[in-house]
C-alpha cells in the first residue's frame, strides 16, 4: 500500500470529511511521527506496534566492491516489535467466528459497515439504543418517521453524542428549487449523508448536490434508485413498464453522471456497482438475517451478501434492534467475515 491507497481508504471510510482535511491529518500525523522518532522518542501504536530509535555505533566495515576496510560512522535506525494483537492476526490465529463480546476477533471494517436504522418516533428510546452499540457501528439513520417526530432538534441530540456522519433518510423529491432550499434549511445541524429519490429527475439531482455542497455539513447525496418494498408488478401499477433491475440500471447512470452515491436493495447491488465503478457509495436497506421475517420489505439480502454484491454499507433496523441488540449485532458482524 502506498500513500495515495492509504488516502483513499480514509476517504472511503470518511465521507462525509471533505478529502483535503484528511490528508491534512494524515500529513501531521507522519511529521508528528517523523519527529517524535528523531528526538529519540518512542512511538507506541497500541495493537499495532512499538517503535524505537536505535544508535548503531561507529565500527570498521569492509567495501564490498573492493574488500577494503572501511570506517563506517554511527548512524540512527528504527527498530520495532510488532504488538500481540497485531502477531495473532498476522499469523491468523484469531478465535474462530463464534458469537462472543470479544471484539476484536472481527475486522473493524466488518464492524463499520453497519448503519443503525432508528425507525421510531420515540426520541429517548432511540437514544438509549443508540448508547449501545454507537461505537461498534458505522453510524445511525434518522428517517422520516423520527425527523417528522423532532426535526433538527432531535437530530441534534445525536449530535450532542458526538454522531455527526448520520445517515439522514428524508428521501426528498420535489421541484429542484423546493428541494434545493430544503437542504439549505439544514444548515444548523451536523450529518453525513442525505436520501434523495432518483426518480425526482437529473435537475432536481444536482440542486441537492449542489445545495449539499453549500451548507456546513456538506452531507453526502444518496439518491434512492427503487424502494426495497416494491417490485416488477408494483412498477407496473404505476405506470413504470421496466421491471425493478432495468429501472435501477437507469438511475444508476444517472447517479454516476451525477456523481451521487446510491441506495438500492442488495440484489441489485452487483450491478449497480459495476455501472457507478468504486468509487462511488452504495447503501443497502431490507437487510435480513437468514432465518428473519421480511416484514414489509420484499427485495431483501443478508449482510453477506450484500457486501460481496458490492454494497459499502448495510443499514440494519429490526433485526437488530429485535431482542438484545448486542448479540443481533455481533451475529452481523460475523455473518460478514471479510
Amino acid at each position: 500500500m502506498v500513500r495515495s491507497e492509504l488516502l483513499q481508504k480514509l476517504c472511503n471510510y470518511y465521507p462525509n470529511i471533505l478529502r483535503r482535511d484528511i490528508e491534512i491529518i494524515l500529513e501531521i500525523i507522519f511529521s508528528e511521527i517523523s519527529e517524535a522518532l528523531c528526538r529519540g522518542e518512542n512511538i507506541e501504536i497500541r495493537g499495532f506496534a512499538i517503535f524505537k530509535t536505535t544508535v548503531r555505533k561507529a565500527r570498521i566495515g569492509r567495501n564490498p566492491k573492493n574488500s577494503e576496510l572501511v570506517q563506517i560512522p554511527e548512524k540512527k535506525a528504527i527498530k520495532w516489535k510488532m504488538s500481540k494483537i497485531f502477531f495473532n492476526r498476522l499469523n491468523k490465529s484469531f478465535t474462530d467466528n463464534k458469537i462472543s463480546g470479544t471484539w476484536l476477533k472481527y475486522n473493524l471494517k466488518s464492524v463499520n459497515k453497519i448503519i443503525l436504522a432508528l425507525d421510531t418516533t420515540k426520541l429517548e428510546e432511540a437514544i438509549v439504543i443508540t448508547k449501545k452499540i454507537k461505537d461498534k457501528i458505522f453510524t445511525i439513520k434518522l428517517g422520516l418517521e423520527f425527523f417528522n417526530a423532532h426535526g433538527k432538534e432531535g437530530v441534534k441530540k445525536f449530535n450532542e453524542m458526538g454522531i455527526t456522519n448520520i445517515m439522514l433518510d428524508l428521501k426528498l423529491k420535489d421541484i429542484p428549487e423546493t428541494v434545493y432550499k430544503a437542504i439549505k434549511a439544514l444548515d444548523d445541524i451536523k450529518f453525513g449523508f442525505l436520501t434523495i429519490h432518483g426518480q425526482g429527475g437529473k435537475s432536481m439531482i444536482y440542486k441537492a448536490k449542489k445545495a449539499a455542497d453549500e451548507i456546513k455539513s456538506q452531507p453526502k447525496i444518496m439518491m434512492v434508485t427503487i424502494l426495497t418494498a416494491l417490485n416488477d408488478e408494483d412498477l407496473k401499477a404505476i405506470g413504470i413498464n421496466s421491471t425493478v433491475n432495468e429501472q435501477v440500471e437507469k438511475l444508476a447512470k444517472l447517479a454516476k453522471e451525477a456523481g451521487v452515491g446510491i441506495v438500492c436493495s442488495g440484489l441489485e447491488a452487483k450491478t449497480v456497482r459495476k455501472i457507478i465503478g468504486p468509487d462511488l457509495l452504495i447503501f443497502t436497506p431490507g437487510i435480513r438475517m437468514n432465518k428473519d421475517n421480511k416484514d414489509d420489505q420484499l427485495r431483501v439480502c443478508t449482510p453477506k451478501e450484500s457486501i460481496k454484491n458490492g454494497s459499502d454499507k448495510i443499514i440494519m433496523g429490526r433485526s437488530l434492534v429485535k431482542g438484545d441488540i448486542k448479540e443481533n449485532l455481533n451475529r452481523a458482524v460475523a455473518s460478514i467475515k471479510i
